[in-house]
């Protein structure tokens, strides 16, 4: 007997009611495992994104920008020439 038939029983030997009953349960594992795989991935894209840009617009501010945007942060009201 091999390995296989030892783990599932095979569909010629199923009834009609357990035929459907194992296409349900597959479909339903199959839906579940694809939300959770999906949910990861576009968090994951997201942060990494996000962090990089702020990254960059940070490195390329002058001193008195990042002083500028500090002030800002801090008093919660904008301290620029222009606004």
């Amino acid at each position: 007997m091999t390995r296989l038939s030892e783990l599932r029983k095979n569909l010629e030997d199923m009834s009609l009611e357990e035929m459907r009953e194992f296409v349900r349960q597959t479909r339903e594992d199959r839906k579940i495992s694809k939300v959770r795989t999906s949910e990861k991935k576009v968090r994951a894209k997201r942060s990494d994104k996000s962090k990089a840009t702020a990254t960059k617009a940070l490195a390329k501010m002058s001193d008195e920008e990042l002083a500028i945007l500090l002030g800002e942060l801090e008093d919660g009201s904008p301290e620029g020439p222009d606004r």
